[in-house]
């Protein structure tokens, strides 16, 4: 409950400042509001206790969008990516992200609820990066909204809101571009791509060894944070606060632990410093190819056009 009246605040400060000024009063608060409203029902249900990070794995190991060539997919996420970042205004980004996650949720089967819950973490600092880009400090009244602090003031700018929201539109295009490539391409196909353009054997064996001891981290936290519900370990903030504290002492130790044994059995089964993954070969489809380079070039136009 605290999580999600916690998502709401942030979501109506964050339609407040992005509104307030270009908008009237009253209409900018029921935008607040209703912004409110929909981060309390859908952003701060669920948390992540259960969608963490093998679930990226399994999705991507269930995707119907397995089936398309992974050098296809990378390519399109990269380039959106790219593209997210180059924009110049804030309808290419947003538009790429409605688009990738639709097709993430749609094609490749991602229940909704799920998405929004992954999208959470990163748009909480998102978001707070954007609302601390909106003020500047100024000796003078100067902004949308001044707020004194002695001798000084901190002003809401314009110039400082629309920097806010490009950077956002364009950070959370950017995330639903790599959401829809690790949503449907598990690590290895995507190794295996980067090996046949040559990128360095050492790189692509840490890619994978820092992947897999993320998924024992992520185990070692779970099964300690179950230890402490137990153990009535959640209940009072005071409680819960020194139950996190312990859990984080003792989980570097056991993730240490759990990473030396996963070493060791790796060894025993013959591990000489070179990783081997078995492949289904996926062809090109033209198709697959063509859509992917008319949302590359409807995209690329989108950004641009305008400067033109």
């Amino acid at each position: 409950m605290v999580k999600r009246v916690l998502w709401g605040l942030l979501a109506f400060a964050l339609a407040l400042a992005f509104t307030w000024g270009s908008l009237p009063g009253t209409d900018a608060l029921i935008l607040g509001a209703a912004a409110a409203l929909l981060a309390f029902f859908f952003l701060g249900h669920g948390g992540h206790s259960h969608h963490g990070v093998a679930s990226f794995d399994q999705l991507a190991q269930r995707s119907p969008l397995g089936k398309v060539h992974p050098g296809i997919k990378i390519l399109f996420s990269l380039g959106s990516l790219f593209l997210c970042a180059g924009a110049k205004s804030l309808w290419p980004p947003l538009l790429a992200g409605l688009i990738l996650g639709g097709i993430t949720v749609w094609k490749g089967k991602v229940p909704l609820r799920r998405y929004l819950s992954f999208l959470a973490l990163p748009l909480s600092f998102i978001a707070l990066s954007a609302l601390v880009m909106i003020f500047h400090l100024s000796p003078a009244p100067a902004g949308l909204l001044d707020i004194p602090l002695g001798p000084v003031w901190l002003s809401a700018t314009a110039a400082g809101r629309q920097d806010a929201i490009l950077t956002f539109c364009r950070a959370m295009g950017g995330v639903s571009c790599l959401y829809f490539l690790s949503l449907s391409t598990p690590l290895p196909e995507i190794i295996h791509c980067l090996e046949k353009i040559h990128v360095p054997q050492v790189v692509l064996e840490l890619m994978f060894l820092i992947y897999r001891f993320l998924f024992l981290l992520w185990e070692e936290g779970q099964r300690r944070n179950q230890a402490a519900q137990a153990r009535m370990g959640q209940g009072r903030f005071g409680r819960r606060v020194q139950s996190f504290a312990l859990v984080a002492q003792g989980l570097l130790g056991g993730a240490i632990l759990r990473a030396e044994g996963s070493w060791q059995a790796m060894e025993s089964r013959g591990y000489d410093g070179a990783f081997c993954f078995l492949q289904e070969k996926k062809p090109v489809r033209l198709r697959h190819g063509l859509w992917a380079a008319l949302g590359l070039a409807a995209l690329g136009i989108g950004v641009f056009w305008p400067g033109r």
